[in-house]
């Protein structure tokens, strides 16, 4: 008798490889001394399991937290986004405004975005600058006043010192220039002198 052939069970189609994911990283913005940047890092497609992506931390100035900067490592889970955040020091310092760059790295399972691979966030200082050191004229001026307050006690002649250091800083509340000529006329020997060393800072500034 014929034999029937046996029916072989249907195949199923295997599943599709995985296209490798590209990462890309992007920052929230810049920010003031004190305050962190976070950094986003991104894969697309998302990853079908936690994936390690390496980026460098670099900076200019001298704004992130010891240990902050250098090779960092990020796991990004399957829902395809995660974050890195480096914060930053709020010294007393005056210092020139920073920045804080992320720069993706090499590494296995993905490719990095030919233009999202570094991220920047500037820092803006907030410290107030130290005061000027007062220039040689100020400094005389000073000692005068100085000298004037602590050995003749003549107030009227200390009032006249400080307003003359006014005007030479450019200050209000100082004498306008017709009233520091006014002072050196008829004025002799050294008091004469120095008056007009104040009356020519002034007209220099």
């Amino acid at each position: 008798p014929a034999q029937d052939n046996p029916t072989l069970p249907a195949q199923d189609d295997p599943p599709p490889a995985q296209a490798t994911p590209e990462i890309s990283i992007t920052v929230g913005g810049d920010l003031t001394e004190g305050g962190a940047a976070t950094f986003t890092i991104t894969a697309n497609p998302a990853p079908s399991a936690p994936l390690t992506v390496s980026l460098t931390v670099s900076q200019t100035g001298d704004y992130a937290q010891a240990g902050a900067t250098g090779v960092r490592t990020v796991t990004i889970p399957t829902g395809g986004a995660a974050q890195h955040a480096v914060a930053t020091v709020n010294d007393q310092t005056d210092e020139p405004d920073g920045s804080i760059t992320a720069t993706l790295q090499s590494g296995a399972g993905y490719t990095i975005s030919t233009t999202q691979g570094t991220a920047t966030a500037d820092i803006a200082d907030d410290d107030d600058p130290p005061p000027p050191q007062p220039s040689a004229i100020e400094q005389e001026i000073l000692a005068m006043i100085r000298r004037h307050r602590d050995v003749t006690g003549n107030e009227g002649a200390l009032a006249n010192w400080e307003r003359a250091l006014r005007t030479v800083r450019g200050e209000t509340g100082g004498f306008t220039l017709a009233q520091l000529e006014e002072r050196i006329a008829g004025l002799t020997g050294l008091p004469l002198e120095r008056w007009q060393r104040v009356l020519e800072a002034a007209k220099a500034l």
